[in-house]
């Protein structure tokens, strides 16, 4: 599993694919959801399941990266003051894009 480091894609002009990498999170097992998408994804596609927890972290990590990146602050206060796991998921989700690319299953 993540244990909520990141990996940064270079976003150059060079290259604009999407990586082959399939994030989500949820409460459901990420066996069973990797199993009913495998077929719908190109070979080679990666899944990473993030639990709550591993979500929290990636969260802080992503929030470091945009406030010295970026200049954009408070990310991390933001998806803590939400109380829903749902809620905390829709604004992780596009941390996690901007951080690393590739693709949000929501499942």
């Amino acid at each position: 599993g993540d244990d909520g480091g990141s990996t940064n894609f270079s976003h150059d002009n060079r290259s604009s694919a999407i990586p082959l990498v399939i994030f989500f999170s949820g409460p459901w097992n990420p066996e069973d959801i990797v199993e009913n998408n495998r077929a719908h994804v190109p070979a080679g596609t990666e899944f990473r399941y993030h639990s709550y927890a591993q979500l929290d972290a990636s969260a802080r990590n992503i929030s470091a990266h945009l406030e010295k990146d970026a200049d954009l602050r408070g990310a991390y206060s933001a998806l803590s003051n939400l109380r829903p796991h749902s809620f905390r998921s829709d604004l992780w989700r596009a941390m996690v894009i901007w951080e690393h690319g590739g693709i949000y299953l929501d499942a």
